[in-house]
């Protein structure tokens, strides 16, 4: 059973136009999310067209206020994924991932854009990167460096996010900051991709990130950059319904040496902490308890053994 949606209830799009020719030999496709005015998003669009990326996914939710259709009959690699509803971050992702056509795609807003310095001819490194994801380092629109970096830890035997600059080279993080990255679309695709039910968009990363690692995937710092256009968004990190969702996905689980477990032992504890009312405490505890039988034997660590394993690596 499986924690994301089923057929029956997928979110209805389409894509305009409905084509499937390469443009490009370089198999790297753009995702492009959008929340800032749909007044700049003819430049933005522009600005991404002069890089030569395989394709370009604009995904926009309806009505879209400029004229996409000329904007796509003009530019043969650049298409636009239309929804019917909102949806979050991670559900459009994941709903584009299936569309482009690059073996890896990268991510990123329309308030963000990538650096002068970044060339297609000079990303062989990045294509070839064994990585399910690589982040990028992030600058705030005064050319700051962001601290992007997710590592976990363990304080007073809680599980902790710090955040840190990122470097470029080899330093792993837990997640994508701000969904933006190099994914390899196979390994996305087979991850599962990020949870719907996990409406907060914090926690939808962690638990995305989280669960790739604990499933022997690595998310490592990349270098390339993206810079904000204007302010940075401000991120709900508290510990709401999406948390406890990740709690039970990620935290809960114990690897016994051969598959990871989510023992009803656990059910009482979470009872008691989840501030849900008993009956929803148990259909959410037996929906991940199901998931996790399904999927036990892609566990080859939990979040302890993440966390040591993390500081022998570093």
């Amino acid at each position: 059973m499986s924690i994301t949606r089923s057929s029956s209830d997928r979110p209805s799009y389409s894509i305009l136009p409905a084509k499937s020719s390469a443009y490009s030999t370089v198999s790297l496709s753009v995702i492009l999310l959008n929340r800032s005015s749909w007044i700049f998003r003819p430049e933005v669009l522009d600005q991404l067209l002069a890089f030569g990326f395989s394709d370009i996914l604009s995904v926009e939710t309806l009505p879209v206020k400029f004229d996409a259709e000329a904007l796509a009959d003009t530019h043969p690699q650049l298409r636009f994924l239309l929804l019917t509803e909102s949806l979050t971050p991670g559900e459009q992702i994941n709903l584009a991932a299936a569309e482009v056509w690059g073996e890896k795609f990268l991510v990123l807003w329309d308030d963000q854009r990538l650096s002068e310095t970044f060339s297609l001819a000079k990303s062989g490194p990045l294509l070839s990167a064994p990585e399910l994801c690589l982040c990028p380092e992030m600058r705030g629109s005064d050319g700051t460096p962001l601290p992007t970096r997710a590592v976990p830890a363990r304080e007073g035997g809680r599980f902790r996010i710090l955040s840190l600059p990122a470097e470029a080279g080899t330093e792993g993080t837990l997640y994508p900051f701000d969904y933006s990255g190099l994914y390899d679309r196979r390994k996305f695709l087979q991850s599962g991709g990020f949870d719907p039910r996990l409406t907060n968009p914090f926690w939808q990363k962690v638990d995305w990130g989280t669960r790739a690692r604990l499933w022997g995937d690595r998310l490592c710092c990349a270098p390339f950059r993206l810079e904000y256009r204007a302010e940075l968004p401000v991120e709900d990190i508290s510990y709401e319904d999406s948390y406890r969702w990740f709690y039970l996905k990620n935290l809960a689980i114990r690897f016994n040496g051969e598959s990871g477990e989510l023992s009803w032992f656990r059910f009482p504890s979470f009872l008691l902490h989840s501030a849900w009312v008993p009956w929803k405490s148990f259909h959410v505890f037996r929906l991940v308890h199901q998931w996790v039988e399904e999927y036990k034997f892609r566990f080859q660590l939990d979040s302890r053994g993440l966390v040591e394993l993390w500081e022998q690596e570093q």
